[in-house]
């Protein structure tokens, strides 16, 4: 009888243990699904992830769980979830902001893959298994920055200030906040050379605001004004290029006094100014030389170089009745033309003079017919001494029927 009970009760602990202890049926791990709200995303959005499984292992000499991971192009992972290992059905969700993430490369956009990740282990083997049940690629980009610049011009003169503000913005964002006190360095280059180099911090409305010197920050030509904004988490690296070109500082002429209808024999006089603008402020164009030509039907009549005084005028007379003036027209050009230097235009002035060559026929005529006068002039008194000497001579001899004969 006893032996009876014993063997019962060796029997019954078994079942006893079966029913304490929680079933077991060996490692199972099944992914059912895994999504993502989108493939492609900007920087400053946010990854949500679902997914559902199934996981079962014997707790007492087994370890398992599974997770999610993200790994960068270069397979390093940047982010992971927490190790689930629960025993049953389960469906998550994950909500990742891109701009937390461990990304730290500038590239225009980034590759990652987003992993479903299991992982077993048996104690009693030391055996282990690693799966990557399924694996999603997602490409992250980085925002493009645009700008708006106002009061910018790209022709200046020498000698004047540029002011300009200059705004960044992304059209598909109402504000951006990730551009506030970022930092914007600012250069000028020109033939190669870097002129002029400065950092700005854009204010909370994303501008900065620029002012330039013609003398101080640029060259006399072409110039290159950048802007180049780096290093930020949400806009690609940027650079934005302008061209400037500063002029010579255009040269002016004030006829002051010119009178274009001359008769032959007057004297052409003009009084001119020539001044230029500096910084907005008007100044003389003094001590400089100034070349004066006069021709007719292109050919050259009178050239001749003069100097402004030091005020900047110029005054010239020409007698024209020694002008080598042909008949044919009586329309001339003046061209007044100064040479330019370093810093200031070349200048031509053209005016139109008339002439009128009526006037020089009678004065041509007059001039003949006195010369003519004179020279019957002088024969005149130089044959009256002739005739005079004649006619004493005649005097003094005596015809011969007056001459009687004495015996």
């Amino acid at each position: 009888m006893k032996k009876r009970i014993t063997l019962i009760l060796l029997l019954l602990i078994p079942l006893i243990f079966i029913t304490i202890s929680p079933p077991t049926y060996g490692y199972y791990c099944k992914l059912d699904s895994l999504e993502l709200n989108k493939q492609k995303y900007f920087i400053d959005e946010t990854i949500k992830i679902n997914a559902s499984w199934e996981l079962n292992y014997n707790i007492y000499n087994e370890i398992a769980y599974i997770q999610i991971q993200i790994y960068n192009s270069q397979d390093k992972i940047i982010w992971n979830s927490s190790k689930y290992d629960e025993i049953g059905n389960f469906n998550k969700d994950w909500e990742l902001k891109i701009e937390f993430l461990n990304i730290t490369d500038n590239n225009y956009s980034h590759i990652f893959y987003i992993k479903f990740y299991s992982y077993y282990f048996h104690i009693d083997t030391m055996y282990l298994q690693e799966n990557f049940l399924e694996t999603r690629e997602i490409i992250i980009f980085k925002r493009n920055l645009f700008f708006q610049i106002f009061g910018f011009k790209n022709r200046i003169e020498y000698g004047k200030n540029l002011n300009f503000s200059i705004k960044f913005y992304d059209p598909f964002l109402e504000n951006t906040p990730y551009l506030i006190n970022q930092i914007v360095i600012f250069n000028i280059i020109s033939n190669f050379s870097l002129l002029y180099e400065s950092n700005y911090s854009l204010n909370e409305l994303n501008t900065i605001n620029i002012s330039v010197s013609t003398v101080t920050h640029l060259t006399i030509g072409y110039n290159i004004l950048s802007f180049q904004i780096s290093n930020n988490r949400i806009y690609n690296d940027s650079k934005f290029l302008f061209d400037l070109i500063i002029e010579k500082n255009s040269v002016f002429i004030d006829v002051i006094n010119f009178n274009n209808n001359l008769q032959i024999n007057d004297v052409l006089d003009m009084d001119l100014f020539f001044y230029y603008y500096f910084n907005s402020t008007l100044t003389p164009l003094n001590n400089h030389s100034i070349i004066l030509k006069i021709f007719n039907n292109e050919s050259t009549m009178f050239l001749q170089t003069y100097n402004t005084d030091k005020d900047g005028f110029l005054k010239i007379e020409i007698s024209l009745y020694f002008l080598p003036i042909k008949e044919s027209s009586d329309l001339f050009i003046i061209n007044i033309f100064f040479n330019g230097t370093n810093l200031l235009q070349n200048k031509t002035l053209s005016l139109i003079l008339k002439i009128n060559l009526s006037s020089n026929q009678k004065i041509k005529s007059h001039f003949h017919i006195n010369v003519f006068l004179l020279i019957l002039i002088i024969g005149f008194f130089s044959i009256s001494p002739l005739f005079l000497l004649i006619k004493i001579k005649l005097k003094k001899e005596k015809l011969l029927n007056e001459i009687t004969f004495r015996y």
